[in-house]
C-alpha cells in the first residue's frame, strides 16, 4: 500500500531534483549528472522512487557502474582524498 509520504514524495521529486540539479551547479561550476534513489527508510519492502538529471540509458549505465565497483569490493576513496 503507498503511504502518504511516497504520494508526497512523487509529487516532489521533480522539483527536488531541479533545486539539487542547480545546486550542484552552482557549487560546482558545470552541471552534473546524478541518479536519486528515494524509498522510505524503515520501510525496506517499499518501492524505490527515482529521479535523474540524464537520460535512463545514462542513469543505467551510472547504476551500474556503481555497483560493479561495490561488488569488486574496490575502495571508496573520496575524489578529494585521492593522489
Amino acid at each position: 500500500m503507498t503511504t502518504p509520504a511516497e504520494i508526497l514524495l512523487s509529487q516532489h521529486l521533480r522539483g527536488i531534483a531541479e533545486g539539487l540539479d542547480a545546486a550542484l551547479q552552482k557549487l560546482c561550476g558545470e552541471r552534473m549528472g546524478f541518479v536519486l534513489i528515494v524509498r522510505p527508510f524503515q520501510q525496506t519492502d517499499a518501492h524505490a522512487q527515482y529521479v535523474s538529471n540524464v537520460e535512463r540509458p545514462h542513469s543505467i549505465d551510472l547504476i551500474q557502474a556503481l555497483l560493479e565497483r561495490w561488488q569488486q569490493q574496490a575502495p571508496d576513496i573520496p575524489h578529494h582524498l585521492r593522489n
